[in-house]
């Protein structure tokens, strides 16, 4: 007899399993999956190259962090991104990058891309950072940061700015 209840209690278990998977998987592919890639250097000085990807690894932990909280997007992981531009052999510092990165952004997966590009003048860096749709590749003109200044060592500072100017045009639906 016992053998038996077990035989019933299957069907339901699996059942409820199923139900709670496909929950679980439909608000996993109802987030918006975003890659945040390195900056552009149109300085052209290459002892500013690094500055590319810190500015990215930056904004990726910043908006991770975030979505963390709010559920709607994913953030494509740093080393990850990383990984398809050392492969595919991107350089910031080409002029041929803003055309050649959307191979990368093939790859990733992703629905929306964060870069942007930055300069140096007179010990400042000047930033500006978009949020492109994949589809039509183009930046959302209402939420970008343009012109964000800030000495050269306080780069960093200059973040919080520039999230708030485009966490908008990434957590759009």
């Amino acid at each position: 007899m016992k053998n038996r209840n077990t035989f019933y209690r299957l069907p339901v278990v699996a059942a409820l399993f199923l139900m709670l998977f496909s929950g679980a998987w439909h608000s996993l592919s109802a987030q918006t999956r975003i890659a945040v890639l390195p900056f552009r250097n149109t300085h052209g000085g290459m002892e500013y190259n690094e500055r590319s990807y810190q500015l990215a690894d930056t904004i990726n932990a910043v908006l991770t962090e975030i979505s963390r909280t709010d559920g709607s997007f994913t953030i494509v992981p740093s080393d990850s991104v990383q990984e398809i531009v050392s492969t595919l052999n991107l350089d910031p510092t080409n002029p041929q990058y803003e055309s050649d990165v959307w191979r990368a952004v093939e790859a990733l997966n992703v629905e929306r891309v964060v870069t942007g590009t930055f300069n140096i003048k007179y010990g400042k860096i000047i930033i500006n950072a978009s949020v492109y749709d994949v589809v039509t590749k183009l930046a959302d003109p209402s939420h970008e940061a343009k012109s964000v200044y800030k000495a050269y060592e306080k780069t960093f500072e200059a973040i919080p700015a520039i999230i708030k100017a485009i966490l908008p045009a990434v957590n759009k639906k």
